[in-house]
């Protein structure tokens, strides 16, 4: 989904894949998106138990039955897609509908755009890989519905009357569910792994886009490198120095030097 944002840049890609899609000093929202999102999945089966079905809020989505069985481990939730490239994921959920097939939705605690959701193509994309591992991949049933289940948190209502919303040492903020459905297309996923599978297999990196703030970081970063390594190089000399450049000294430096070199490369590999 990446390879259709506006913001795309193949060079920040190509990167990102040989990282496994972990960037150094990157870190998540903690454990509150968990916690989010077992609230939200504990309304969802409130509702199931309650009526067997869900409320006119989360329109198109009433017909939603049951919760359905799927692995819920993305080693398990796989499978090798006609491309090649072996898709996996752990969806948030999967339901049955009333007429028998499979309802894939993806929970976001966010604010429902629409079709102005910068991120739409990264959601729309993994829903459909999602019910593509399920139908196609798994055989768990046919997906006739997918979409998000936006929760939005009414943050200035709290904010203009603090009051109404602290009882008793509690305070509460209320959420609005807005689903969003998507169409099941899993033609959809093809032009993207071709993009995908093209800056895979590429062995030097392609041309940045133009103002990407992400390449410009990682060149700081990269800048950096060589800025401590000139350092270690003059920390080396000296040290050549203050021994006359005998063997003992040359031992200490290229000690160091193999030192630098095995834990850029140890780096490399992790």
């Amino acid at each position: 989904g990446l390879t259709m944002l506006e913001t795309f840049c193949p060079r920040c890609f190509w990167t990102l894949i040989r990282m496994k899609f972990h960037p150094p000093f990157d870190h998540g929202g903690g454990a509150l998106w968990t916690y989010m999102q077992q609230i939200q999945e504990a309304q969802i089966g409130h509702h199931i138990e309650k009526s067997g079905r869900l409320p006119k809020e989360f329109s198109p989505f009433c017909d939603i039955k049951s919760r359905a069985e799927f692995p819920k481990h993305w080693s398990k939730f796989r499978y090798q897609h006609k491309s090649g490239v072996i898709l996996y994921g752990i969806p948030d959920e999967i339901f049955n509908l009333a007429d028998g097939s499979l309802c894939v939705i993806d929970h976001k605690t966010a604010m429902n755009k629409g079709t102005g959701d910068p991120f739409l193509p990264i959601y729309k994309s993994q829903t459909i890989g999602y019910a593509d591992i399920a139908e196609n991949g798994l055989d768990l049933g046919e997906v006739t519905k997918i979409g998000l289940f936006y929760w939005e948190v009414q943050r200035s209502g709290v904010i203009d009357a603090p009051a109404d919303h602290y009882e008793k040492g509690t305070v509460w903020v209320p959420f609005f569910p807005k689903p969003l459905e998507f169409e099941v297309d899993f033609e959809f996923l093809d032009p993207l792994l071709k993009t995908a599978k093209k800056l895979w297999k590429s062995d030097t990196p392609p041309r940045g886009r133009d103002g990407c703030k992400d390449c410009m970081k990682a060149d700081a970063l990269f800048e950096l490198g060589n800025m401590i390594s000139e350092t270690e190089q003059i920390a080396d000399r000296r040290i050549l120095q203050n021994c006359g450049y005998l063997q003992d000294g040359l031992n200490i430096v290229n000690k160091r030097i193999y030192d630098r070199r095995s834990g850029r490369l140890s780096a490399l590999r992790n």
